[in-house]
């Protein structure tokens, strides 16, 4: 081509027309950026729809998360979003400016559906609500002096209710309705045993169901209601309708509940005293949300614990050897009980509230490997700055945090032989300081004080009292990712007195 002769510019001139003109080639680059746009698009769309439609929340974020890394960015109830187990944002929301984050994510149709709009603690929007709120939560369970006594009747009857003989039990229905009557005489200052097992029963799954509704809607757009009218209306199922009437059936129930602490409600009942000058939609809201976080949460940790201990003998064996030693320190009745509205000694409280520490590390573990709350939620309140891996990123205010706080307790990164039972990982100060199955903060899990105290006099009667096995390894339980991880198909117990 350099020779000019004309077999050379004849084929110069065949290239030059071969080749795209500039307007072509700018042309196709625009066309190029538009699907590069288009397909991005696409993809915010599908991670839009997985998140709200199509898989629960939780689920969702677990999945993205394992599939695309520690950090996915989506659009969530109209705004920014991150799906995260990334330890530098669960500390910085967790920890350094937990202040912030005292919103969750939903949409408002959804949380006025369920009560918890302008109601209650838990996705309580109306910040100046949510303080008082929690204020006569953090009332009723600090001033309470009766937990570990009524906790240790409930379930020394219940241990008494069997033989010699092993009995096929479902070891998760078994624990709700334990909660539920320890719950009940505690907050309500109603009997349990004047009740009968069906209103038990009733009470019970009233809860679970609100759990699956409280799911459902929490993040579902408000055009999707107006379609689900539009599908019933055209003779088709209403799955908004079938989620109301969960919803209305804990209302009932505890109406119920109400009705009945009238005659029979003491001074004893501090939350009844701390809740008494709401109007009744906040008072419900507070009853329902009370028994969400006592009775269900509790009796899920619990079952998840027993089957960990029915498959490590040596684990159960050594939790029964620091009980008798415990015994022998603190024997029932040594001291009368400070405050004394119930009864109760204070080396008992003591003894569970600081002591038996490998039985508060089995309740650790079990609760590392199966949260019953596998996902906390959070929303900025104002804008923000956070460290990620040594890069400033801003935060706008709305920002919604997904914590995959399930996939994050076992990270090896994190936690170290993360699917190992290892009570020694809690004497490590740092290491227990990353462990947050209840959240750290403001917005933290009120009851969660109460929450291991009751848990270990259950395990603690049900351990010296007990012999129980089930074929079902912990890490195996198949469990459906909601608001709470509840097992799918809980296998039965066998069960017998020692």
């Amino acid at each position: 081509l350099l020779n000019p002769t004309a077999q050379n510019l004849s084929a110069w001139n065949t290239c030059a027309r071969a080749m795209p003109r500039a307007d072509s080639l700018v042309a196709l680059a625009a066309g190029g950026g538009v699907l590069l746009l288009l397909a991005s698009k696409v993809k915010e769309v599908q991670k839009w729809f997985d998140f709200t439609l199509r898989w629960t929340v939780a689920e969702a974020a677990s999945r993205y998360c394992r599939s695309h890394g520690r950090i996915v960015r989506l659009q969530l109830c109209g705004g920014p979003a991150y799906a995260t187990k990334h330890a530098d944002i669960i500390k910085h929301v967790m920890m350094i400016k937990p202040k912030n984050y005292l919103l969750r994510p939903a949409e408002s149709c959804g949380l006025d559906e369920i009560g918890m709009l302008s109601q209650g603690i838990i996705w309580n929007q109306n910040l100046e609500k949510f303080r008082h709120g929690r204020d006569c939560f953090t009332k009723a369970l600090h001033e309470l002096r009766r937990g570990t006594e009524v906790a240790s009747k409930v379930a020394s009857e219940w241990c008494q209710s069997f033989d010699a003989d092993w009995r096929d039990i479902d070891m998760m229905d078994a624990m709700g309705e334990l909660t539920v009557k320890i719950a009940l005489p505690l907050f309500f200052g109603l009997d349990s045993n004047a009740m009968e097992p069906e209103e038990i029963r009733e009470l019970r799954d009233a809860i679970k169901g609100y759990f699956e509704a409280w799911e459902f809607f929490l993040v579902k757009p408000s055009w999707y209601h107006y379609f689900d009218r539009m599908r019933r209306a055209c003779g088709g199922t209403s799955a908004c309708e079938a989620a109301r009437l969960k919803v209305e059936r804990v209302r009932k129930a505890v109406d119920i509940l109400l009705m009945r602490t009238i005659p029979a409600h003491e001074a004893t009942s501090v939350f009844l005293d701390s809740i008494g000058n709401m109007g009744h939609e906040d008072k419900r809201q507070m009853c329902i949300e009370l028994l969400l976080a006592s009775a269900d949460t509790s009796s899920v940790t619990l079952y998840y614990t027993l089957v960990l201990l029915a498959r490590s003998p040596e684990l159960t064996h050594e939790l029964r050897e620091e009980l008798q030693g415990a015994a022998r320190q603190h024997p029932p009745g040594a001291a009368a009980g400070a405050g004394g509205s119930g009864g109760g000694s204070s080396g008992e409280e003591s003894l569970y509230e600081q002591g038996l520490p490998r039985l508060t590390a089995t309740l650790k573990e079990s609760m590392r490997l199966k949260p019953v709350g596998p996902m906390i939620l959070r929303t900025a309140v104002s804008e923000d700055v956070m460290t990620v891996d040594g890069e400033e990123i801003p935060i706008a205010a709305g920002t919604h945090f997904l914590l995959n706080i399930r996939d994050y307790h076992v990270d090896p990164e994190y936690f170290p032989g993360p699917l190992k039972v290892d009570l020694g990982r809690y004497h490590d100060p740092e290491q227990d300081k990353m462990f947050m199955p209840f959240g750290k903060g403001p917005k933290s899990c009120v009851g969660q004080f109460f929450a291991m105290r009751e848990m270990k006099v259950i395990l603690a009667q049900v351990l010296q009292e007990l012999d129980f096995s089930t074929p079902d390894e912990l890490l195996s339980v198949e469990t459906r990712w909601d608001i709470a991880n509840h097992p799918i198909a809980p296998a039965p117990f066998m069960v017998r007195r020692r």
